[in-house]
């Protein structure tokens, strides 16, 4: 309950910062009064405060998904559930989402897949592919916030596997001894199936300015950082190493640290069951994928200056926001809207829709000001915005549009949850109904929009029949592109 009702907040509050930063940017230079123009040191002031108070609500965010994660750490209620993956794909998707940071801080960011690895031929593993990922992403960020002021920027992301317990020796690590009394989840045979245990190991090296010897006895604690410097110059909750080792041990592993002057890694190992079929029954296929033999895999830029420091948020002295905004997306690993966009484009730069292409947007929301602060970027971002307070509402409207041999056009739901009247659970299962019967004459695109952010919340939403889930907070931009895609795939099957 408290994650959810943290996330409508946060969810406002991202949106109504874009909104400032887009109005500055579409417009042009906001006019005062009769005719009078903003100056422009103001309006440089108003963007940078957006820009500010974006990076403060993603980094609130982060520490609302760490204390979610904790509490059902400390209750032990983190479900474990194996799927099966291919990793180097997942590594490449976890590179992938920072790649924006990466750019933005010069860091040249590889992913090396090992001779272990494909020495042992694993194509695909059984394995909680969400937890691995919280762990890569973890010590993914740390490796991009200590490594952009470096002189030599280099993130390296290696893959390796085994089929005896890892020592440690291979990174010349020592792991963090598992607590007395930890018991690994048991491993249910209908789920893991009954292939072949492989240990699978992946580290995280920098090029930062690496951990003083005295420093590391006080990682991978709880809300425990390297030292007080490091929560001063980098922020952060301390969070993040503990996590990590929880969901290492939970995983059947450990993780470690070693470190020195230029060079610092993060390496953790998990076990897994060796899976040659996906899930469907289809054989997967592997892409090619680079070894340290090979030419690696890699995202960023070279060759561009790092900052000289971490940013100074209490300053003397004018800084342009854009130097601002990339010093601060640096040091976040988050990607906030930019201002020098061409008019006609979103807060990322994304082009607006063209008016053969228009988006019809019922918002669904009790929450009065998510729905003003929803619907204003909608439209902004070139969508027709319907509204309505709860699901029976949203029925009533959906019987007039075309779904139903009506007149009022309509292209995606985005549909919250937590509703009086008719809750949104309940809504879209009278919806797929309605479908079913006829009632309905095609399927409507529904994306749930809540801040009921767990993985148990997120499955029932899918099962009662949303096509896709967006947690709280979200921003419009990232969520544009994933509205257009949903819409096109759904009419593409429909029409064969």
């Amino acid at each position: 309950m408290t994650s959810h009702e943290m996330r409508n907040p946060l969810s406002a509050i991202l949106q109504s910062a874009d909104s400032i930063v887009s109005a500055f940017t579409a417009i042009g230079m906001p006019m005062m009064g009769e005719g009078l123009s903003l100056p422009s040191d103001v309006a440089d002031e108003v963007i940078e405060a957006a820009q500010i108070i974006v990076l403060c609500a993603q980094h609130q965010k982060r520490i609302v998904d760490d204390i979610l994660t904790l509490s059902k750490l400390d209750a032990s209620l983190l479900a474990i559930s194996p799927e099966s993956i291919q990793l180097p794909k997942l590594l490449r998707k976890a590179l992938k989402m920072y790649e924006g940071s990466l750019v933005h801080a010069g860091i040249d960011a590889t992913l090396c897949v090992e001779s272990s690895y494909r020495e042992l031929g694993v194509e695909c593993v059984m394995l909680d592919a969400s937890r691995l990922l919280q762990i890569i992403i973890n010590l993914l960020t740390n490796a991009i916030k200590f490594t952009q002021y470096s002189e030599v920027r280099r993130i390296t992301i290696k893959l390796g596997a085994c089929l005896e317990r890892p020592t440690g020796n291979h990174h010349k690590i020592n792991f963090i001894p598992i607590r007395p009394g930890r018991q690994s989840p048991p491993v249910m045979q209908a789920e893991w199936g009954d292939g072949e245990d492989v240990y699978i190991q992946i580290a995280v090296s920098d090029t930062g300015q690496g951990l003083k010897e005295e420093d590391l006895s006080s990682l991978f604690q709880r809300f425990s950082q390297a030292s007080p410097k490091t929560y001063k110059q980098y922020g952060g909750s301390g969070l993040g190493l503990f996590i990590s080792r929880e969901l290492s041990e939970l995983l059947g592993g450990q993780i470690g640290v070693a470190s020195a002057a230029g060079n610092t890694t993060f390496a953790f190992f998990v076990k897994a069951k060796r899976c040659d079929q996906m899930q469907d029954g289809k054989r997967p296929s592997v892409p090619r994928v680079a070894s340290i033999s090979d030419n690696p895999i890699s995202y960023g830029r070279k060759g561009s200056t790092a900052p000289a420091s971490p940013p100074e948020y209490h300053r003397q002295g004018p800084m342009s926001s854009d130097t601002l905004l990339s010093q601060m997306q640096a040091a976040a690993g988050a990607e906030v809207p930019t201002t020098n966009g061409p008019k006609g484009t979103l807060p990322n730069g994304e082009a607006t829709h063209a008016k053969n292409d228009v988006l019809h947007v019922l918002v669904v929301e009790d929450n009065m000001v998510n729905q003003r602060v929803m619907s204003q970027q909608l439209r902004r971002a070139g969508c027709v915005v319907h509204v309505a307070n709860h699901g029976l509402e949203c029925l009533g409207f959906l019987d007039n549009t075309i779904f139903c041999e009506a007149a009022t056009p309509l292209s995606i739901i985005l549909l919250d949850l937590e509703m009086p009247t008719m809750d949104g659970l309940t809504c879209i299962r009278q919806i797929r109904e309605r479908q079913a019967s006829g009632r309905i004459n095609k399927h409507v695109p529904v994306i749930a929009v809540t801040a009921n952010a767990r993985s148990e919340q997120i499955s029932i939403a899918i099962a009662a029949g949303m096509d896709q889930v967006v947690t709280k907070p979200f921003r419009i931009p990232e969520l544009m592109p994933q509205m257009t895609t949903l819409v096109a795939e759904i009419a593409r099957l429909e029409h064969g």
